[in-house]
Parts: C-alpha cells; structure tokens; sequence
C-alpha cells in the first residue's frame, strides 16, 4: 500500500506541475484546488484502506 500511495503522488505531482505550467494564470485560481480535492479525497480512502488491514491485523490471531 506503502507503494501506491508513492506512484500516486508521483503523478499527481507531475499533473499539478504540468497544469500549473501550461494553464493561463487566470484559470489556474479554480482548476489546482479542485485536483487537490479530488487527490486528497482519494488519499483518504487510503486512509481508510490502512485502518480496516490494522484493525484487521490486531484481530487475526
């Protein structure tokens, strides 16, 4: 899980940079806040996803 949330942060960085660096200033104030959304909400759900392995882990014997 480790791993995919790296690669996933690794594209989402060069999405952000790449829309940053190619987007007109006057768009970018609405278009970078809503890929944060969209990858912070998908981070959660890793989040998420490493609870229910703990959770599932402490009640394996």
């Amino acid at each position: 899980m480790a791993r995919t949330i790296k690669v996933i942060y690794i594209i989402y960085t060069v999405v952000h940079l790449v829309i940053a660096l190619t987007l007109p200033n006057a768009i970018l104030p609405f278009v970078i806040p809503l890929l944060w959304v969209v990858v912070y909400t998908a981070f959660g759900g890793f989040y998420w996803r490493y609870l229910a392995l703990l959770r599932s882990a402490m009640t394996a014997p």
